[in-house]
């Protein structure tokens, strides 16, 4: 997977964390991404209204803990987009009360501190993530789904947008519409297409995330996936 931007801080932060992640997938309204000669863009919205908010203050906020956009695609790279912690513009800023939400700016996307323009989160409202890059990712005809994970802390929200859901697919654009929250189990890596976090941890320590309740081993110099006991 290609990690955009100067981000190992916000990755190493999330990364801790996965192993205590609360997952939900979403609906998701809309995403297209566009790649031209001279511009790139991408472009998602959920409106479902459970998708797991941050608390402001709390330990998942993102002012103090960063964020982590994912997209995987059915053909190609997969890339991460982050979102570094910190205040200001360029940065995280939160609003409480009866109507809470967080927002990333960075005007200065691509560059700046993030691919990303524009991540707002409106508790129990809507997702809007706007991008200024699509981070070396290609687009093809042959590209029938894209998935997006966004990490906050031990929240996963996620999300497929699958082949019924594609109006168009080629060199230049994908654009999906109204993907359903039933489209994915959970958020874990091997639902989203993205190899075990445990094949990818390190020797002899091994950690990272196992499917089907398996856990991470070391072994003949390789970390790998197998059933727990002796």
């Amino acid at each position: 997977m290609r990690i955009t931007g100067s981000l190992v801080l916000a990755v190493t932060v999330l990364s801790c964390s996965v192993a205590l992640a609360i997952d939900q997938p979403i609906s998701g309204s809309k995403l297209q991404l566009k790649h031209s000669s001279t511009k790139e863009s991408l472009t998602f919205v959920s409106k479902d209204p459970g998708f797991l908010f941050p608390a402001i203050g709390g330990p998942d906020d993102p002012q103090t803990v960063g964020a982590l956009l994912e997209v995987v695609p059915s053909a190609g790279s997969a890339v991460s987009f982050g979102m570094p912690a910190g205040t200001g513009k360029p940065g995280w800023s939160g609003r409480a009360g009866t109507s809470p939400q967080v927002k990333f700016d960075n005007a200065l996307a691509p560059g700046g501190i993030s691919a990303i323009r524009v991540t707002l989160l409106k508790q129990g409202k809507q997702i809007k993530i706007t991008g200024k890059s699509l981070g070396g990712m290609t687009i093809a005809p042959a590209t029938t789904s894209m998935t997006l994970r966004l990490t906050i802390g031990t929240q996963r929200n996620c999300v497929r947008f699958g082949p019924a859901t594609v109006r168009r697919a080629d060199n230049s654009t994908f654009s999906a519409i109204n993907a359903p929250a039933s489209s994915l189990p959970d958020c874990s890596d091997a639902s989203i297409g993205l190899p075990s976090g445990c094949v990818l941890s390190e020797f002899p320590t091994c950690g990272g995330e196992c499917p089907g309740g398996d856990v991470c081993i070391g072994g003949f110099g390789n970390c790998f996936c197998a059933p727990p006991g002796p």
